[in-house]
């Protein structure tokens, strides 16, 4: 099959997918200042508009491990979409609570923006959180499914295999006898 041979270059293409917004959201909001509440809320903001790319991503990878039936890759990406998908509900959590917390800091012709900003970033994360999460489960199925398909190829290419004995072998090698025709 033709697309195996895209296996490493697109789980590599997968890595550079989630690993170089990472990187880049790293250097953009370093020194981690994690105790400070307005930091935390920058960064989450910035996280939303980030995430697309990771997102897609795990999409990748997903579509990848089902068109080349890897289902133990499909097993794995299941659990991490499912830890992702909880990181990103606890980040949620922690960013309405920094913004409540922010909002008396906010300058009355600034609330607007802020509110709609906030608004905004939590969609995202909303989004974010519905993707991994029925990403997780599609990869869960999907890997049944190619491990059921795998278990049943072997079983049917088990089922036509015919299985001949040395006595049947010797009596279709052996020549034919010639009938006499007498009783």
């Amino acid at each position: 099959m033709r697309v195996r041979k895209l296996a490493v270059p697109g789980y590599l293409m997968v890595v550079a997918f989630l690993l170089f917004p990472v990187a880049d959201m790293l250097v953009a909001t370093w020194p981690l200042r994690a105790g400070s509440p307005a930091w935390r809320f920058s960064t989450v903001s910035l996280f939303g508009r980030t995430l697309v790319t990771p997102l897609l991503g795990l999409f990748l990878a997903s579509a990848l491990a089902t068109l080349l039936e890897h289902p133990r890759v499909l097993r794995a990406l299941s659990v991490l979409d499912g830890i992702v998908a909880l990181a990103i509900a606890g980040i949620a959590g922690v960013y309405v609570l920094d913004a409540l917390q922010l909002r008396g800091q906010v300058s009355i012709q600034q609330e607007m923006r802020f509110r709609m900003g906030s608004a905004a970033a939590l969609g995202k994360l909303g989004l974010a959180f519905l993707v991994t999460l029925t990403l997780s489960i599609a990869c869960w199925k999907a890997a049944g499914a190619v491990a059921r398909r795998a278990r049943h190829s072997r079983s049917e290419k088990g089922e036509e295999r015919i299985v001949v004995s040395a006595e049947d072998r010797e009596r279709a090698a052996a020549p034919p006898r010639a009938s006499s025709g007498l009783k």
